[in-house]
This record gives C-alpha cells, sequence and structure tokens, in this order.
C-alpha cells in the first residue's frame, strides 16, 4: 500500500510539473520581445486544447494580451514593433531638429463655448485631431457626430463638407 502512494505521488508530481511547466512556457512567452507572437499563441492553444477554462489561470489575460497584440506585430510573429515605438519616435524627432524644422509648439488653446448645458445641440466631442505631416499649418479633425473639419491656416478658422452627408461620423483619418 506504501508503494502504492508513493507511485501516485510520483505520478500527480509528474502531472503537475510538466503542466505548470508547460504554462509557464506560454506566460514566458508573452513578456519576452524576442519571442515569436504566433509560437506563443499556439503554445497557449495547445495547453488550453481540450480544457475547460476556469478563472484565475490565466485564459482572460492571454485573450486580452493577444486581442492587443495581433495587429501590432510583424507578419513573421515579431512583437518587438509596440516597444520599438517610443524610439522612433525620438529618431523622428532628432532628424526633424537636425534638418531644422522646430518642435511644434503647444499654442495657445481659448475656451470658445459653449459653457452653458447645451439645448438642441451645440456641444461635442472630438475624436481626433490630425495634422499634416508636410505642412503643420493643415489640421482635420473629427468627431463621431459633427462629420470633418479641415484647418488650413493652423486652427484659426475651419470649413467642413460633410454637413450634407447622411452619416457623418468621423473616428479616424490617415495623412
Amino acid at each position: 500500500m506504501k508503494r502504492f502512494y508513493i507511485i501516485l505521488l510520483v505520478t500527480f508530481s509528474m502531472l503537475t510539473t510538466s503542466n505548470s511547466s508547460f504554462a509557464q512556457q506560454w506566460v514566458e512567452m508573452m513578456k519576452n520581445p524576442n519571442a515569436n507572437f504566433y509560437e506563443t499563441q499556439a503554445a497557449f492553444e495547445a495547453y488550453w486544447s481540450g480544457k475547460t477554462i476556469q478563472k484565475g489561470k490565466g485564459y482572460k489575460a492571454f485573450k486580452r494580451w493577444e486581442n492587443y497584440m495581433a495587429p501590432r506585430v510583424y507578419p513573421s510573429g515579431n512583437f518587438t514593433l509596440p516597444s520599438q515605438n517610443y524610439k522612433n519616435y525620438r529618431t523622428w524627432e532628432q532628424e526633424r531638429l537636425d534638418a531644422g524644422i522646430p518642435k511644434s509648439t503647444k499654442g495657445t488653446w481659448t475656451l470658445k463655448g459653449p459653457t452653458g448645458k447645451p439645448t438642441g445641440g451645440g456641444a461635442g466631442r472630438v475624436n481626433f485631431v490630425r495634422f499634416d505631416p508636410a505642412n503643420s499649418t493643415n489640421i482635420w479633425i473629427g468627431t463621431p457626430d459633427g462629420g470633418l473639419w479641415k484647418s488650413i491656416n493652423g486652427g484659426t478658422s475651419f470649413t467642413t463638407n460633410t454637413d450634407q452627408i447622411a452619416t457623418i461620423g468621423c473616428s479616424d483619418v490617415a495623412i
């Protein structure tokens, strides 16, 4: 009987260790910027294959990470791109300074209104503000219910040509 318990304990220990190390494999791969996104996905899927999803085991955390990372990886699966964005921005900024292009000033923004509770419209939110990379005086602003607006004088005035369109919501624009 004693031998049975020892065999049972060793078997259970081996199963727990192999499952834990396999689980750790995809968790560690998520943290490693040199890992491959698709290999990390495969390790995760292999671990959860045939298992019931359980709370607190990392399933939801992985799915959130996967959802965030999927559009940000190279086609090869290399996911160093998100960690490179700030470095690339600083390089671009330095190249502009070296070329004699000054940094954009913050500008002086002032409230123009409305200041009271809107009745029948007039107040809303802005989804995006985009500057033309070739000419910073050209600015586009998009709103979810007010269309696309453009300024060619650095924001002093704006015009729109989307007022006569039935659906005018804008969530972003690419220049």
